[in-house]
């Protein structure tokens, strides 16, 4: 695979719309274009998978398929995949589209250096719904065997990284009772009630510090309440975004809620989603250490934000990806072509290291 057809390749996978669950289209680009260098795909829903060499030890080359919706504020169209000033534009081209289409290029050239490859396999999935928790991945966990080690193709400028962040999302609800506001005496105003335990949230609790990914947090982003303007509101919902760490993890964070509410009887918890979970690997890892000293790092750096990394736990693995995370979810993303192309180079580079050296 030429970096042209490379360029190319992640150009028809921007102008094709896979946002989550809708990834049918795209799939089926990644499949067509596998066939094209006489590869045979597994699909899975859609999942596509390909494999080279047998045995252990194995590796996965992962990432996702599927995009966020479009956001507010384009100046070009979100499916343009044109190329502007050494821009690739559009929805997806950043995250992740760029990393499959590098760890596709790196999937084929490795393959056509070593064609009959026996010291292990290499198994490239372009994965489905990741934006929307994952869905995919974690059924190829389910489904596929273990891998000895895995990539999980991010967009954090090709620096290998061997952790991040968990999440727990929980909503406080406090009652009262409503009333006319002429008549506030004759009710109770949850906002008031609620005012204390706000407080109480947004104060600064120090909670424990990871040593790579720095405090866990939770941020209150959402606030429901109230029925009428002329009326006491009966109840508030206060939605709860919260980001863990392996030293302040998922069963932390759900007691430090806990406690919070205890200390404000009118209120009620409830934990909506905490099955996300901090997820650190081994810094001296195979494929860790391949990754860094290909990228010239001495040790791996942290990964601030969630992906599919975190289903990998007890594996050795990294998150590695071309571009820059603060381009996503973002109106006018892009990936530099050049970025494109160095990062198929060295994510063929962690694959001779990792099975070679």
């Amino acid at each position: 695979m030429t970096d042209q057809q490379l360029v190319e390749f992640l150009q028809a996978l921007v102008r094709t719309p896979s946002l989550s669950k809708e990834e049918d289209q795209a799939a089926d680009l990644v499949e067509a274009l596998l066939a094209e260098h006489g590869v045979k795909t597994e699909r899975i829903g859609n999942n596509v998978i390909a494999r080279h060499g047998s045995g252990k030890p194995s590796i996965w080359l992962n990432s996702h398929i599927d995009t966020v919706d479009v956001a507010p504020g384009y100046t070009f169209d979100p499916h343009s995949g044109e190329i502007v000033d050494g821009k690739i534009l559009g929805l997806g081209s950043n995250d992740a589209k760029g990393s499959v289409a590098a760890l596709t290029a790196a999937f084929l050239r490795f393959r056509a250096e070593h064609p009959h490859f026996d010291q292990g396999e290499v198994i490239l999935i372009a994965s489905c719904e990741e934006e929307i928790g994952g869905e995919g991945v974690k059924r190829m966990r389910r489904e596929l065997p273990t891998p000895s080690a895995a990539i999980i193709g991010e967009p954090n400028h090709m620096k290998p990284a061997n952790c991040c962040k968990g999440v727990v999302l929980a909503e406080f609800t406090v009652t009262g009772e409503s009333a006319h506001v002429s008549r506030p005496w004759q009710g109770r105003n949850a906002l008031r009630l609620a005012s204390p335990l706000i407080t109480d949230i947004v104060a600064d609790h120090q909670l424990a510090e990871d040593p790579t990914l720095g405090p866990a947090a939770h941020e209150p982003t959402l606030i429901q309440g109230g029925h009428q303007k002329n009326a006491l509101p009966a109840e508030v919902k206060i939605f709860l975004d919260c980001r863990t760490t392996p030293t302040f993890d998922n069963e932390a964070m759900k007691a430090h809620l806990q406690s919070i509410a205890a200390r404000h009887p009118e209120c009620t918890l409830e934990i909506l989603k905490d099955q996300v979970t901090p997820t650190r690997t081994n810094p001296d890892g195979r494929l860790v250490q391949a990754a860094c000293r290909v990228a010239g790092l001495d040790a791996p750096n942290p990964f601030v934000g969630v992906c599919d990394f975190v289903y990998m736990s007890g594996i050795d693995a990294v998150i590695m990806g071309p571009g820059a995370p603060e381009r996503s979810h973002k109106a006018d993303e892009f990936l530099m072509v050049d970025e494109l192309v160095e990062g198929a180079k060295l994510y063929q580079a962690v694959l001779n290291r990792y099975f070679f050296s």
